[in-house]
């Protein structure tokens, strides 16, 4: 029986990044998916994916002192 040290669920981009570091530093990476590759179910296709930008301007940024 084969066994990884490393298990991942969703071979998404950060899913196949984790598994190919893994495997980098010498790991036996199990990267796990629901859909075929190549699918447009994820996050990051078509129109509607998940976007983030970093605000330094909003409050929820600033330090516990109030510096940025």
């Amino acid at each position: 029986m084969e066994t990884h040290e490393l298990i991942i669920v969703g071979a998404g981009a950060m899913g196949s990044a984790a598994a190919y570091h893994g495997a980098k530093v010498g790991l036996n990476p199990l990267l796990l998916e629901q859909f075929k590759i190549g699918h447009n179910n994820g996050s990051s296709h078509g129109g509607s994916r998940i976007t983030r930008y970093a605000n330094t301007e909003a409050e929820e940024c600033r330090g516990p002192c109030g510096e940025k």
